[in-house]
């Protein structure tokens, strides 16, 4: 990396110590904000069903674009973080977010969907800037062996925010039992208040004295063939983005679907109950972010992401079967098991990078892409069939994550 590295006055700061605790509770705090987008976008999901009488499939769009966006938007956001750095990339990002936030407001005043499909691919494309520059920068603010602890911590705010959305979700969106067309005042209220909220986070962010990412230390050089080896030159690598885009398109199928699959498991369990349930089930996936970085420091990486996928192989078969109640409960538990599984892919995956480490992220965070793809894949499934038929798509995509942590992590160098 090169970037932020200067000499005389204008000296990188030193990427250790007490005075990184600030900039890294700031950064943390990010992973937040974009946990509880993401928290509810699901419960939205459910909520544009009833209000404009849509399908499953059609309800996926919210999905398709807001996932979308890190296909399309990741590539430029690696080169804008490459010649603005970490800091204003992020505060560009929250920009962009902030905007595609407020203009919920005229979706909700012209009751389109695809306004507010459009509203999404905008608010995401600010999530995905920030993303882009936050993973990596957490990684590098403080000593190297402790990357992979960091990036889990912060993933575990992530998760809380998470946690969170639903619970606003059920709250605000399903306070009506019978939702009606037009009725959108809670969501104008909601995405209004989070539009507020990040402009006033982006200032204080912006006013904050952040330290500019270090030259790469000896252990951080590339570990296989010559500096300027290809990014696409790393076997692990490649997998790692792969594992990655079906993780994550797995991940926000099983939350798309659930309060779906819950209303026609669980007899008789309304809507805003089964909403409250998928806030469990994000306390569950919170709980899995704390347990899995708790166990890196006792437990190789690729070994705690191996037990998390497999755990979810093994629960989405017990969904797929469809047993009434039983089922439920046992698609909340695979919530548990995506808490352990994206910071882990990503971490392996930067492994052995170097100086290809800001490519490596924007890559690996195009991996979220899969989010476009899978739950639409899903929602087809869903409708042809039932949305327990739907929940075979995952099980697939977390029987490679399973493959990755156990044989296609090792950081390789193709000759």
């Amino acid at each position: 990396m090169t970037h932020g590295t200067q000499t005389g006055s204008h000296r990188t700061p030193p990427m250790s110590g007490t005075s990184l605790l600030w900039p890294l509770v700031l950064t943390t705090s990010l992973f937040f904000i974009w946990g509880l987008s993401y928290g509810l976008l699901e419960v939205l999901n459910k909520h544009f069903q009833d209000v404009f009488d849509i399908t499953k499939a059609r309800s996926t769009l919210l999905q398709t674009a807001y996932f979308g966006a890190y296909a399309t938007v990741v590539w430029p956001a690696g080169r804008l973080l490459e010649k603005i750095g970490y800091k204003y990339t992020i505060l560009v990002g929250l920009a962009i977010y902030a905007a595609g936030a407020f203009m919920f407001i005229p979706s909700a005043t012209t009751a389109s969907f695809n306004f507010f499909v459009a509203s999404i691919f905008i608010l995401a494309t600010g999530l995905v800037c920030v993303e882009t520059a936050a993973s990596p920068y957490v990684t590098l603010l403080g000593p190297s062996k402790n990357a992979d602890r960091r990036i889990a911590i912060a993933q575990s705010v992530f998760g809380l925010g998470t946690f969170a959305g639903p619970l606003i979700g059920g709250m605000m969106f399903f306070a009506d039992q019978e939702p009606t067309g037009g009725d959108l005042s809670s969501v104008v209220a909601t995405y209004g208040a989070i539009g507020a909220a990040v402009i006033v986070f982006a200032v204080i962010y912006g006013l904050a004295p952040l330290p500019k990412a270090a030259v790469l230390t000896e252990d951080e050089a590339p570990q296989f063939g010559a500096p300027t080896t290809g990014l696409m030159g790393y076997r692990h690598f490649k997998w790692a983005v792969f594992a990655q885009w079906l993780n994550i398109g797995a991940q926000v199928g099983i939350g798309t679907l659930f309060i779906n699959f819950v209303t026609e498991n669980w007899s008789g369990i309304e809507t805003s109950k089964a909403a409250y349930l998928l806030s469990v089930a994000m306390g569950l996936f919170l709980a899995g972010r704390i347990v899995s970085t708790a166990m890196l420091g006792k437990v190789s990486t690729n070994v705690v992401l191996t037990c998390f996928a497999v755990w979810n192989v093994l629960l989405l078969a017990i969904a797929v079967a469809d047993i009434p109640t039983v089922s439920t409960i046992a698609l909340m538990g695979t919530l548990f098991g995506c808490g352990g599984t994206y910071p882990l892919i990503f971490a392996l995956g930067l492994r052995g990078l170097g100086e290809n480490r800001k490519r490596g992220a924007a890559a690996l965070v195009f991996g979220v892409s899969g989010g476009a793809v899978v739950p639409l894949v899903m929602g087809v499934v869903a409708d042809a069939g039932s949305t327990s038929d739907a929940y075979f798509v995952a099980l697939a995509c977390y029987l490679f994550v399973s493959l990755f942590g156990w044989k296609l992590y090792k950081p390789t160098a193709e000759d």
